[in-house]
């Protein structure tokens, strides 16, 4: 009650002495050295405390004698900020831009020079001696106020005092990065003294001891696990010749609040790095993991390509994280399961343009595909690729690149047969214009906007957001405080969607459907994590233009009162709607008073903030008053401050990513005031389990022509679409689960979606020509492809509500072969021309999971061998040791045989006897699959191989 009572007093005079004069001004050091200009620069060395800001805790901390504060990098950046404004030169420090330029460079420079999967991060010092007006003199009786500047009234060498300023930090901007180590890298660029300090030493203790850190010694390894998690930085330094002997403490990692991350020891997620490094020929590189699938021998044989979504280049992520990411619901492992190599990339840098990424990406699938038939000579299995977020962009781009340049030159076919949008902003990215607006309007005056705002001009945003203030008309009316904002893309972007229009289309690019700028020669299929039935306003009471937060705050800070009043509205679409209003004001020298005002009403004209049609934002956010003060940046704004007051519940709950533009919905169907678009009533999608294929329209999933046979082209260019019945955010789906206690039995639909569509227990093959996914004009091309189902595969023209009905044809060209646990069904409407290939095949070594099981992998398993059940009365699996077996599939067969032998048998012989004994055929063994096309009489047989005096023996039966 006393602290209230105390504000209550600073309020009182706050309003008793009126706005007598009033300097209205953008920037903090236009207003600080107009304010401060009559003093003598001589007199306080040229920097002075009280041109600050004052709004960095540890700096407000410290002026008033506290230095026992633990830093991180935010608050390293915010201190030097505000050092930096002290100084009336402001070439003496690096100004905001200046400083998040070096953090950006520097950062993308340590990627670039990695080639394994490790942590290196630089560490920040700033020491500076400062002045200050001494605060006894904080009144009218010592100055007064002559055209908005102060002038004292006493012998003004008097005033000042001296005051220490500093900051440490091990510049680590996203602590949650997944890795268990981590190195602490010397550069002198982030090193900052004041001119009196010399003769610098730094010793540095992150839990064992302290060690020498400098320019003879660049690098200390600590473990981000078990070491301390606050570190300790001893410093030793002459100041004007006098030895100083100081320590600093700061965060090694800050997760949440400071706590350090679990270890992942003893959890082999991913069998290996495939690459260490990929040096990709469009200025990006990747890094890779791979878990390895059923069977494989730890070879590349039936792809599973997982491109990674946008990271900022000072976000590390490891490889490890991205795997627990993409393994919601033990997807990865699912798949590994199967017999598929699921391989997972990190992009350096991951804010390139998706021109650079997706050719990058092009690149690496003809390597893959080139590898994978090294490794198995006599298989095809095609490719499947995956893309969070921008990575569903990136592969879009590349498969198409790579159709259009097979279809002209004749360049490799891409040999991939599904591609899956998980979450990825088809449409753009809904990133909200006055967001960007208040940071590009920001950067200059506060570090945190400046930071925000770099992530918004690299390559990457510029080409995913749907509209960006780069290419947007935002305008400051002449005599008002109004910015008004007309969204537009970006002419990165609009050269980037012209480009898939129009450049890349060939004799079978489809040109009369949303499917033109989608690849012709997969199939393509979408997730999003949005919630598919219900909008926001009937939910959640959220109707647009409604007032989401508010804060009206009132504090001291450096012999200044400074108040705060902020409104943020939920966008409507109109020719004129305010979204945000800021208003700060600041009377310095109380109780005399001299105002600084910054007021700004940023408008949006005509276009939705966020789109309210699943995915865009909840209605969790609470009006209140804060006593606090905290800058204009992303986390301040769009999340909780740091003392959780004034504003509420806005943290991991917003989804930039509108589910129309995850699905590719038609805008003509949602945008303007249609801000809600249901999926399930117009047809699109279901998703139960249980379901009855006579009564379920959808099968289980989204499949758009079921409800719309002859429009859903129309609609969305997407084959199959799928998305929940509830809104994570966006791509972090378990993280999402777990921090808000959600329901996870609708991720495992979303699992099975996913597995279903890359190898369905009962596949369908309908409606596809084999020899118009290739080009025509090379004599003798041949498309191969191999296919698998767990139970049974069925080819024909009306054998599956999926597709549209229609032959399935394999024309000269075509090469096919079919492998199914149980049974293959060939129906009317299977055609295969003179001179094509078909193969059928009986057998499957793997597994899957089944129906609604929530096996999740904890991290201390290691293995995910009997997390599932197979399918009941399947004696088609293989265990580890029967792997390493005799296998002759299918048998019982009419029909040529394929005979699997260990590989150490390679270079052995392979004899059949009949059952008296007689050799029937031999031959040496030259890889692991062979196929025997001995034509042999029906009845029984033995096989056997033998190598340096080891053998195996089994039975084949011919019908």
């Amino acid at each position: 009650m006393k602290k209230l009572l105390i504000l209550g007093s600073w309020m009182c005079c706050f309003v008793s002495y009126g706005q007598s004069d009033t300097l209205y001004v953008n920037d903090l050091r236009t207003a600080a050295d107009l304010i401060f200009g009559r003093l003598d620069p001589n007199l306080y060395e040229h920097h002075l405390i009280e041109r600050m800001s004052g709004e960095i805790g540890s700096v407000i901390e410290q002026t008033n004698g506290n230095y026992n504060q633990v830093h991180d990098a935010y608050s390293f950046i915010g201190t030097y900020s505000e050092i930096a404004l002290a100084y009336d030169d402001s070439t003496v420090m690096l100004n905001n831009e200046q400083l998040v330029h070096l953090i950006d460079t520097t950062f993308y420079q340590y990627q670039k020079e990695l080639t394994q999967d490790i942590l290196v991060q630089p560490f920040g010092l700033t020491v500076h001696n400062l002045k200050r007006i001494d605060s006894n003199y904080y009144n009218s009786d010592y100055f007064e106020v002559v055209e908005n500047q102060l002038v004292p009234k006493i012998d003004e060498s008097e005033l000042y005092q001296d005051t220490r300023i500093q900051s440490a930090a091990l510049l680590e901007f996203y602590g949650d990065n997944g890795y268990d180590e981590g190195i602490i890298r010397y550069d002198p660029a982030f090193i900052s003294l004041s001119s009196d300090i010399d003769s610098l030493s730094i010793r540095l203790n992150t839990g064992n001891g302290f060690n020498n850190f400098g320019p003879s010694n660049k690098t200390i390894s600590y473990d981000r696990t078990s070491d301390s998690v606050v570190g300790k930085a001893a410093l030793f330094y002459l100041e004007s010749g006098q030895p100083v002997y100081d320590t600093i403490s700061f965060y090694l990692t800050k997760i949440g609040n400071g706590t350090a991350p679990k270890s992942n020891d003893g959890w082999d997620n991913y069998n290996a790095a495939f690459y260490d490094y990929y040096q990709g020929a469009h200025g990006i590189d990747l890094q890779i993991g791979i878990k390895y699938g059923c069977g494989n021998n730890e070879k590349i044989r039936r792809p599973v390509i997982i491109a990674p979504p946008y990271r900022p280049t000072i976000q590390y992520f490891s490889l490890q994280k991205y795997y627990e990411q993409f393994d919601f619901k033990s997807l990865i492992s699912s798949l590994s399961d199967m017999g598929y190599d699921v391989l997972f990339i990190r992009e350096m840098p991951g804010n390139g343009s998706i021109e650079e990424a997706g050719a990058t990406l092009a690149d690496f699938l003809l390597e893959i595909n080139t590898l994978k038939k090294q490794n198995y000579p006599d298989e095809d299995w095609e490719n499947v690729v995956i893309g969070f977020s921008a990575g569903g962009q990136h592969w879009r781009y590349a498969l198409k690149y790579l159709e259009k340049h097979h279809m002209d030159w004749g360049t490799p076919h891409h040999h991939s047969r599904l591609y899956i949008s998980f979450d990825s902003p088809q449409w753009g990215a809904n990133i909200p214009m006055f967001t960007q607006t208040v940071y590009q309007d920001k950067k200059g005056s506060n570090i945190f906007a400046a930071l925000a705002n770099v992530s918004l001009i690299d390559e990457g945003s510029k080409d995913m957001a749907i509209t960006h203030f780069i290419g947007s008309n935002v305008s400051a009316v002449s005599g008002s405080n109004v910015y008004y904002i007309h969204p537009a893309p970006s002419t990165e972007r609009n050269n980037l969607m012209n480009a898939l229009s129009n450049d890349f289309n060939h004799m079978y690019s489809s040109v009369n459907d949303l499917r033109r700028t989608f690849p012709a020669f997969t199939r393509n299929v979408a997730v999003s994590t949005g919630r598919n039935d219900r909008n926001y306003t009937n939910e959640f009471d959220l109707d647009a233009g409604k007032l989401l937060f508010s804060q009206n705050a009132t504090v001291p800070i450096l012999g200044a009162i400074v108040h705060k009043n902020r409104k943020l509205y939920a966008s409507q679409y109109a020719t004129e709607t305010t979204v945000f209003r800021n208003l700060e004001k600041r009377s310095f020298f109380i109780p005399y008073p001299l105002f600084v005002l910054k007021d700004r009403d940023y408008r949006t004209v005509n276009a939705f903030e966020w789109d309210m049609a699943q995915g865009g934002y909840k209605d969790e956010f609470l009006d209140g008053l804060g006593f606090y003060v905290w800058p204009i940046g992303a986390v301040p704004i769009l999340r909780t401050g740091a003392l959780g007051l004034g504003q509420k519940y806005y943290n991991n709950h917003m989804s930039f990513l509108p589910t129309v533009s995850a699905l590719g919905i038609n805008p003509g169907l949602w945008q303007g005031n249609q801000v809600f678009y249901n999926l399930k009533e117009e047809d699109l999608m279901y998703n139960e389990f249980g379901y009855n294929p006579a009564f379920d329209k959808s099968n289980l999933y989204g499949y758009p022509n079921l409800g719309r046979p002859t429009d859903h082209f129309n609609i969305t260019p997407f084959e199959a679409i799928y998305c929940d019945l509830q809104t994570y955010e966006h791509i972090k789906m378990q993280e999402s689960v777990d921090a808000d206690e959600l329901d996870d039995t609708y991720l495992v639909h979303t699992r099975n979606f996913i597995l279903d569509e890359i190898e369905a227990d009962d596949s369908y093959l309908q409606n596809q020509v084999i020899g118009e996914n290739h080009v025509n004009w090379i004599p003798g091309y041949t498309y191969r492809a191999w296919y698998r189902a767990y139970r049974s595969i069925t080819i024909g023209n009306t054998v599956t509500p999926k597709t549209d009905p229609g032959d399935y044809v394999i024309q000269q060209s075509g090469d096919i072969t079919v492998h199914a646990g149980h049974e293959v069904h060939i129906m009317p409407g299977f055609h295969a021309a003179a001179g094509s290939d078909f193969h059928a095949y009986i057998g499957y070594d793997c597994t899957r999971p089944r129906g609604s099981e929530l096996a999740t992998p904890e991290k201390t398993e290691k293995s995910t061998d009997q997390r599932f059940t197979p399918f009941p009365g399947s004696n088609e699996h293989l265990s580890g040791e029967e792997k390493q077996q005799l296998v002759v599939f299918p048998n019982p067969a009419s029909g040529n045989f394929t005979v699997r032998v260990p590989e150490e048998f390679i270079g052995g012989t392979l004899t059949i006897y009949d059952l008296y004994g007689k050799v029937m055929h031999t031959q040496i063994i030259e890889r692991t699959d062979s196929e025997l096309e001995k034509d042999l009489p029906q009845g029984m047989y033995l096989v056997r191989i033998l190598k340096d005096g080891q053998t195996r023996t089994t039975k084949m039966t011919r019908l």
